[in-house]
């Protein structure tokens, strides 16, 4: 897909997330056969550098504005899901895609 001349930034990266989730499914379909679980995690605006640098403070706020908490995620809280998934309170978790992202998109 070419975006070069796309008129709407961002629906290449909209496209790739829908894929992302597809080929979740798919995994989850043919590796829980083995016993492996897939999953993916869609992290909303996270206090990252990806982020944050080049971002004036009025532009964070009104991306922290958009969550009900009206704060960014932080690392800490994308990691608490890495660690519930890789543990064994998650062996029926599968096939998901799960956002973590207060109720916001990016």
């Amino acid at each position: 897909m070419d975006d070069r001349n796309d008129t709407a930034p961002g629906n290449v990266y909209v496209v790739t997330k829908g894929d992302a989730e597809q080929a979740t499914s798919s995994l989850c379909k043919a590796l829980g056969l083995k016993g492996i679980a897939v999953n993916t995690i869609a992290p909303g605006a996270t206090a990252t550098d990806l982020l944050l640098v080049g971002k004036s403070e009025d532009v964070l706020s009104e991306i922290a504005a958009r969550s009900p908490f009206n704060r960014l995620g932080t690392p800490n809280d994308v990691a608490s899901l890495v660690a519930f998934l890789a543990s064994e309170e998650s062996r029926w978790v599968s096939g998901q895609t799960i956002r973590v992202n207060c109720s916001t998109m990016v």
